[in-house]
């Protein structure tokens, strides 16, 4: 039995936006949603959540620890939401767009840097009195992951999880020359039935609201359009949290019903939801089409 992270459906599991989806090993794999929880408030756990929420929890964060995030997409904002849920007292995050430095604050930054505003790396020195505890690092690029090193105390962490395309290098002087007794760890989604009501049962205490993720909401065949289309890039822009309409269901009651799974999550949710990353917008939900009921 294998518990498998919701980012392999649609990369290394086909089918995930299709009728119908073959799920491996369902019994690890496929987790009872609470009747109480919305669609729309488990579509992001199986990925986006999970994955931002291992940030903290692989660079084992204590109580009382000072936190710098480095971007702040969806996957970064969780990243933020768990630094916060798992005891760090405080969290900076890093990010040069408005909406989402907005959003940062919402989800639990204390203070958010512009990169094209400021000297990031001297500004967490001096806000944290010599460097973060831990540094998380979500965009993937050589500039934020040497930025995250440097921005940390001597024996901090860095929690890496960034996908690096190319070569990825450590520059000694970051690396404190091997001396300065940091970590580096790394992290892909960690999946499976478990980890997948552990989530929920954040959003069912209310520890943990994933509603402010999602901007808009499309039908399946609309996915080309708004793929596609610069106009729609800006618009979700210039309108990053239009009012929201009544919600959606992700999984047709007729195929949940021919399952005998009504209230099963796993891969992107629940058959066919999925968080986007929109020109300067947090995200948004593409879905069915059908009345949530």
């Amino acid at each position: 039995m294998e518990a498998i992270g919701g980012w392999r459906f649609g990369n290394t599991v086909n089918g995930a936006q299709a009728e119908y989806l073959l799920v491996p090993n369902a019994q690890a794999n496929l987790a009872k949603i609470p009747d109480e929880l919305t669609d729309e408030q488990v579509v992001l756990l199986a990925d986006i959540a999970s994955t931002g929420f291992s940030g903290a929890e692989s660079a084992n964060i204590c109580i009382g620890d000072t936190v710098a995030v480095f971007a702040q997409g969806p996957i970064g904002l969780c990243a933020t939401a768990g630094a916060k849920l798992v005891g760090a007292s405080f969290i900076i995050g890093v990010e040069g767009d408005p909406v989402r430095i907005e959003m940062s604050k919402r989800m639990g930054a204390d203070v958010v840097l512009d990169p094209t505003e400021c000297d990031v790396i001297a500004e967490i020195k001096k806000l944290t009195g010599g460097g973060a505890d831990v540094a998380i690092e979500v965009l993937g690029l050589q500039s934020t992951f040497e930025n995250a090193l440097r921005c940390l105390r001597p024996g901090g962490t860095l929690s890496s999880l960034g996908v690096y395309s190319g070569q990825l290098q450590v520059p000694y002087d970051a690396f404190a020359a091997g001396i300065g007794d940091y970590k580096i760890v790394t992290t892909l989604c960690p999946g499976g039935k478990e980890r997948m009501r552990r989530l929920m049962s954040m959003v069912q205490s209310k520890r943990f609201d994933p509603l402010p993720l999602i901007t808009h909401s499309f039908k399946l065949d609309q996915i080309v359009e708004i793929s596609e289309s610069e106009e729609r890039h800006q618009e979700f822009s210039a309108n990053p949290a239009p009012p929201r309409r009544k919600p959606v269901s992700v999984l047709t009651p007729q195929i949940a019903a021919k399952n005998n799974m009504k209230r099963s999550s796993r891969g992107t949710g629940r058959g066919n939801g999925r968080l986007r990353h929109v020109g300067n917008g947090i995200g948004f939900q593409i879905t069915d089409g059908s009345s949530h009921g």
